[in-house]
């Protein structure tokens, strides 16, 4: 997901995250409730980051902003176990039970430049490697913004990236929906087709392992974009994307429309084949499945 306005490309440093597992509990292993906060320093555990672990906050993209309003550094990461007003692309609620998701948030401070737009994709590049290297399942992007089960549809994780200060600072936040919920899931978040990894894996995952993951494939992409390689995250993004060809319908600025999904082009725009066999590329919107690619 991305709200981003006046946006420029990163700096990003080369980090170790070596040390990060150890810093972090199986959620299989402990109550609900001390997930994240009984927990070791981070911060001195991940060279490289900030850690802001807690076990509830309203929203860590909130807390994210909060943190650069008071001159948090670049490469800040809030982690909770829960999040009271989680949210989504277009302020839908993100449901985050305690222990069950991993939610964080980092903070990037920006200089100008180019390319930052292909920050959200490089996120879903990251978390579909990191969910096959350290959970096994097979995963997809579902442009912009979401993290589908590969051939299903079913959305196991969402990103929602905001900019502040005239762009120069970018936060990128990420929900993964790990393990088994132990409540019922609310009407909305099933009508979204929403599973988690033990679901669809059969085994539990252990959150710390996948956060680093995360971060590691993460860092390297934002690396590749500092160096001008803006196309190779975009043949990162085709190679992870739902199969194209299914026939969808793009809502955008209020109007909808059907065609074929096309592919994305070399600026990270989705691009949809009308009936009347023209193109049209989209800069933001959501994508609704209407008949998939036989």
């Amino acid at each position: 997901m991305c709200r981003c306005s006046g946006l420029r490309p990163p700096g990003i440093a080369t980090i170790s995250l070596t040390l990060l597992t150890a810093a972090f509990y199986n959620p299989y292993s402990v109550s609900s409730g001390i997930y994240w906060t009984k927990r070791c320093d981070l911060e001195k555990q991940a060279t490289g980051y900030r850690i802001i672990s807690l076990g509830s906050v309203d929203s860590t993209n909130a807390e994210a902003l909060r943190q650069a309003a008071k001159g948090a550094s670049d490469r800040t990461v809030v982690v909770a176990e829960t999040q009271t007003a989680g949210r989504g692309r277009l302020d839908r609620r993100w449901h985050s039970p305690s222990g069950t998701g991993l939610y964080f948030s980092i903070l990037l401070r920006l200089p100008h430049g180019a390319a930052v737009s292909l920050v959200p994709l490089a996120a879903g590049v990251a978390v579909v490697r990191a969910v096959k290297r350290v959970a096994g399942v097979d995963a997809r992007i579902k442009w912009p913004n979401d993290i589908h089960i590969a051939g299903g549809w079913n959305k196991v994780c969402g990103i929602l990236t905001e900019a502040a200060d005239n762009g120069r600072v970018v936060v990128v936040g990420i929900g993964v929906n790990v393990s088994k919920w132990q409540e019922p899931i609310p009407e909305d978040v099933a009508k979204r087709r929403a599973v988690t990894l033990e679901d669809v894996s059969g085994q539990p995952v252990d959150h710390g392992v996948l956060l680093k993951a995360i971060l590691s494939d993460f860092e390297n992409l934002l690396e590749e974009l500092r160096r001008g390689k803006s196309a190779d995250i975009i043949e990162a993004v085709r190679d992870v994307h739902e199969p194209f060809g299914s026939e969808v319908c793009v809502v955008a600025a209020g109007s909808e429309t059907r065609g074929i999904a096309s592919g994305i082009d070399d600026d990270g725009r989705f691009v949809l084949e009308l009936p009347d066999g023209t193109r049209r590329a989209f800069v933001a919107g959501d994508v609704e499945l209407i008949r998939p690619v036989k």
